[in-house]
């Protein structure tokens, strides 16, 4: 019975390390992702996209890392999200294997929510490889009385591939899932939450099989036999 107890408390701890921010919770802000398009034999279209955006957005900024050696930077292009809610302004900065992004509109215009394009920048490729594309320092911001910026907004990665959009291997979306902005759990841990919770309900199952083995063949020690032919 102790091993059973103490399997049970190292599951639980397991998943509340892994999941703790998640569980009892639901909401999530949104998703930043990307997605790419080859244009011709040396020109690589990245386009940064928000999905489900659940609460209005007064702006967005973030740097975009890649590989200098496999692509340029030549320009970027306005998407058509902050754009529904006025004339934003932006600021764009390449400068070494970073793109440094930033686009806010007016406290009085209105506010976008949902999917749209944020953002896109074109590249000469250099190098016919994977290219890997990383989010950092990524904000999205609110404003409520105050401008703050979302908590739980989702920033995922890319591995451009032109033989499979999908990227190296196909599973860019595994590759790709940064972690959540401001103290979230890892988005591509939750692919394997199904399986902790198999293997957890199994590890439980066994030993708890073998405890009451164990029990069982206890108590068949320490019983009276009471059809001893030996009874005086």
């Amino acid at each position: 019975m102790k091993k059973l107890l103490v399997f049970i408390a190292l599951n639980c701890a397991f998943i509340n390390i892994c999941y703790g921010d998640e569980i009892g919770t639901d909401f999530i802000d949104g998703t930043v992702y990307i997605e790419e398009e080859f244009l011709d034999s040396d020109l690589l279209k990245i386009t940064v996209k928000a999905k489900e955006i659940m609460t209005p957005v007064i702006g967005t900024s973030f740097h975009l890392k890649t590989d200098t050696e496999k692509v340029e930077f030549l320009r970027y292009e306005p998407g058509n999200y902050l754009e529904r809610g006025g004339d934003p302004f932006y600021l764009v900065r390449s400068k070494g294997e970073r793109i440094m992004f930033g686009s806010t509109l007016r406290k009085e215009d209105s506010f976008p929510i949902g999917d749209g394009d944020i953002v896109s920048f074109l590249y000469q490729i250099k190098v016919d490889e994977d290219i890997p594309f990383d989010f950092k320092n990524g904000v999205v911001s609110s404003l409520d009385t105050v401008r703050q910026d979302l908590t739980n907004i989702i920033w995922e990665n890319k591995l451009a591939n032109r033989g499979e959009s999908e990227g190296l291997f196909g599973i860019s979306d595994f590759y790709g899932k940064d972690t959540v902005v401001e103290g979230g759990s890892s988005s591509a841990i939750q692919m394997f939450w199904p399986l902790v919770m198999v293997f957890s309900a199994l590890g439980v199952a066994v030993i708890a099989v073998y405890v009451l083995k164990k029990l069982e063949h206890k108590r068949a020690y320490s019983s009276v036999n009471f059809k001893s032919d030996n009874v005086l």
